[in-house]
Parts: C-alpha cells; sequence; structure tokens
C-alpha cells in the first residue's frame, strides 16, 4: 500500500494541485477543536425528533407546544437552521393567534 502512494504521488502534479492540499494534517489544537466542535449539518437524534415534534406541533396548529419543544435542544442544536427556522415559525404564529401583528 505504501508503494502504491508514493507510486501516486511521483505522477501527481505540483504540490501546489489542490489533490496534494487535501491530504495536508491540521495542527494539534486545530484537530482537537474539529473534534469537539458540533457539526451544523448533523443533529443527534433525539434533537432532530424535537425539531419533526415542533414542526407536526406547528401542523397541527399548537405553535406554544412547539416552542416548548424547541426550548428542550441543547445550546448548540437551537443555532442549527432547522431549529432556528421551526423557532421562527413557532413565535410567528404564536404573535398571530395572540393578535400582536410583526412588523413587515
Amino acid at each position: 500500500m505504501k508503494r502504491l502512494f508514493q507510486a501516486a504521488l511521483r505522477f501527481a502534479p505540483s504540490a501546489r494541485h489542490p489533490a496534494i492540499i487535501r491530504f495536508e494534517t491540521s495542527p494539534p489544537q486545530q484537530r482537537k477543536f474539529q473534534e469537539t466542535a458540533p457539526s451544523l449539518d448533523q443533529l443527534p437524534v433525539e434533537h432532530a425528533l424535537r425539531v419533526k415534534s415542533a414542526e407536526l406541533w406547528l401542523r397541527l396548529g399548537r405553535p406554544g407546544q412547539a416552542i416548548v419543544e424547541l426550548r428542550r435542544l441543547s445550546r448548540n442544536s437551537r443555532r442549527h437552521p432547522l431549529a432556528l427556522k421551526g423557532y421562527l415559525q413557532a413565535a410567528r404564529a404564536l404573535r398571530e393567534m395572540n393578535g400582536v401583528v410583526a412588523p413587515a
């Protein structure tokens, strides 16, 4: 396997080529941060279920219950785009139910 990799490197374009840069390793501090930083692309399953539950509460016309579900998320999960979108939709629906007009 090592010989195959070395042979491939001989035929690779210059070191400035993006394919070569991709194999560089990051410093230990940066790697540690990358391992502990939450990914915005993925939510833990239980948090994703809470977001989906909030969406269903909105469809049932219960925005207050949707907000309760979304408040049960961790701080990192609350920053996820789907959670933020659900929270804003629930807040708007709750305002409309209470007769408060949101500014345009």
